[in-house]
Parts: structure tokens; C-alpha cells; sequence
């Protein structure tokens, strides 16, 4: 009878063993899926100058996605033709952009105008 008690409560211990293993493990699958991004805001502020842009703003940076262009206190938008994580290029009707998304750094082609922006860049993801 007391060998009976002894294997029964093992079976016990090991059933709960399994069952805080697996609880741990679905929390841990759960909590990973909170560390990514699920909204990320690249914000460049430039010194507006000639170009008259105060601002870029990207939120979505696949092909074919639109970043927020301000200029001369007016939105604009521009589509994302070619993105990767150090650039994207984007155009619209009137200009072609080129961002680097390290240094802040704006190539913009407007016409026959070659304009060169300095912006800084913020980042705010959740």
C-alpha cells in the first residue's frame, strides 16, 4: 500500500511538472509576440531652406506604401518605390526622393533642381 501512495504521488509530481512546464511555455511564446513593433514613426525635421520641407514623416516603409511629406505648411505624399533599412526611395508626380534612414540625409529631386536636406531624425515605435 505505501509503495501504491509513493508511485502515485510521483505520477502526481511529474503530471505537475508538465503542466507548470507547459504554462511557462505559453507565456513565454506570448510575451514574445509583444516585443516586436507593432507601429513604428520615422520622423525627419529638417531646416526647411530652399526646399520649403519641415518635415518627412514614414510610418510604413514597404514598396508602395505613401511617406507625408510638409512643405511650406502643406502635406504632401510620396510613394515608396525601394526600401531596405539604411534607404528609401520614394517619388511622386513632381519629385524623387532619397532618405537615409541613419543619418537623416534627404537627396531630392525636383525637376531639373538637385537639393541636398540635413533633417534629424526621431524614432517613436509601440
Amino acid at each position: 500500500m505505501t509503495r501504491l501512495k509513493i508511485q502515485t504521488a510521483r505520477q502526481c509530481h511529474n503530471k505537475l511538472k508538465v503542466i507548470q512546464l507547459a504554462i511557462l511555455a505559453s507565456i513565454t511564446i506570448g510575451l514574445s509576440g509583444c516585443l516586436s513593433e507593432r507601429f513604428r514613426h520615422e520622423r525627419y525635421i529638417c531646416d526647411s531652406g530652399i526646399s520649403g520641407i519641415s518635415e518627412v514623416i514614414i510610418n510604413e516603409t514597404k514598396i508602395g506604401d505613401d511617406l507625408k511629406i510638409m512643405k511650406n505648411n502643406r502635406e504632401y505624399f510620396a510613394t515608396i518605390q525601394k526600401s531596405n533599412k539604411n534607404e528609401i526611395y520614394a517619388e511622386n508626380k513632381e519629385s524623387k526622393f532619397q532618405i537615409n534612414r541613419s543619418n537623416g540625409l534627404i537627396k531630392l529631386l525636383h525637376g531639373k533642381d538637385y537639393l541636398v536636406i540635413n533633417c534629424n531624425k526621431t524614432i517613436f515605435t509601440m
